[in-house]
């Protein structure tokens, strides 16, 4: 799934790797990595940045964001991109970090 800016915002250990490894094995889709801090900063970027059409393709977002970001119509319901991987994932996965959100 290709969007219109290619980048992702998080600050986890290991993004910005995953991002490399990515860029390594796709080289028509290239992402570009942006660290990010926690808290309302990228909350409040991120739709501003939504707002003006420019919204990153991938986000990560603290759990108490989530409310904010479904309100601003940030979210996008991707469901269809990730195919039958539940089994793949601990079932506190999805109970604490909801993949697809609709609002």
């Amino acid at each position: 799934m290709a969007g219109r800016n290619d980048h992702e915002r998080g600050w986890a250990t290991g993004l910005e790797q995953v991002v490399e490894v990515w860029n390594e094995s796709h080289p028509a889709i290239q992402v570009t990595f942006k660290e990010q801090a926690g808290g309302d900063e990228p909350v409040t970027r991120t739709i501003n940045a939504a707002q003006a059409g420019e919204a990153p393709d991938l986000m990560q977002a603290e759990y108490q964001a989530l409310p904010t970001l479904v309100s601003n119509e940030v979210l996008a319901d991707i469901s269809e991109y990730a195919g039958d991987i539940e089994g793949e994932f601990t079932p506190a996965s999805g109970s604490r970090s909801p993949a697809v959100l609709e609002p």
